[in-house]
């Protein structure tokens, strides 16, 4: 996992008031990992964002990753997620 690669400490699978998040890092980044199974179409794409918006809401900045884009280029993905350019 390029997380652990770099050192960088993490959680997986955490509860978040309602949600559980794929990771987190730190206190407040958010980094959720979405597969075309379960983050396609519309459905989806707006119970993501109310996800996000509540997040939001609660102190947490949230980064979506696609599956497609981590298996492409998992340190330009992770680069992004941290705001690395």
């Amino acid at each position: 996992m390029e997380l652990m690669r770099r050192g960088i400490p993490f959680l997986e699978e955490v509860p978040l008031g309602r949600f559980r998040v794929d990771f987190l890092i730190g206190r407040s980044l958010v980094i959720e990992c979405d597969g075309r199974k379960y983050h396609t179409g519309e459905k989806w794409k707006a119970y993501d964002a109310h996800r996000d918006r509540v997040l939001n809401g609660m102190g947490y900045r949230v980064v979506r990753l696609k599956g497609s884009e981590i298996h492409r280029d998992v340190k330009r993905a992770v680069d992004r997620a941290l705001g690395v350019r």
